[in-house]
């Protein structure tokens, strides 16, 4: 369980918030998986643990939420927040807990995939803005150059 712990911290950590978001999404995901072997595996406690921890206050979709920026990832986090909260519902009839946690796993893929194209659309962005960047080194270092060839032209020509 210590595992499951270090990969929500890992998930509220470094980078900007899509990632953050996208890694929260990612480990409910994982979660919410684990907690769906949990519970057709019988272990009730485990499946509680895991329920929460994807659930409950402070879990991963609560860091999500936490981070949204955007109608759309707060519209999607939304949908996923509902999807298991009706899991949480439907865990007493096995066939209306398979279908409400497929209907979870289905929210979270399409969030997650929203999630991806948010990251690759600030990843394309930063990219462009930075790609002017190798241009002016280089630059700068040909008319340093420029300008120290001039200056010991100069001197050159002094002493002769």
């Amino acid at each position: 369980m210590g595992e499951r712990h270090a990969r929500r911290e890992r998930a509220a950590g470094l980078g900007g918030p899509a990632q953050r978001r996208g890694d929260a999404l990612d480990e409910a995901r994982i979660t919410a998986l684990q907690a769906r072997a949990s519970e057709t595996g019988g272990n009730s406690r485990e499946f509680t643990y895991l329920l929460e921890g994807v659930t409950g206050p402070g879990g991963l979709l609560d860091t999500a939420a936490g981070q949204a920026t955007g109608e759309s990832a707060t519209a999607g986090i939304a949908g996923v927040s509902d999807a298991a909260a009706d899991w949480r519902l439907a865990v007493a009839d096995p066939a209306a807990s398979r279908s409400a946690f497929d209907r979870l796993g289905a929210a979270l893929a399409d969030t997650i995939g929203t999630e991806r194209t948010a990251l690759a659309a600030d990843v394309a962005g930063a990219d462009s803005a930075l790609g002017g960047t190798a241009f002016g080194p280089t630059v700068l270092a040909v008319l340093a150059a420029a300008a120290a060839a001039f200056g010991v032209g100069r001197r050159i020509k002094e002493y002769r």
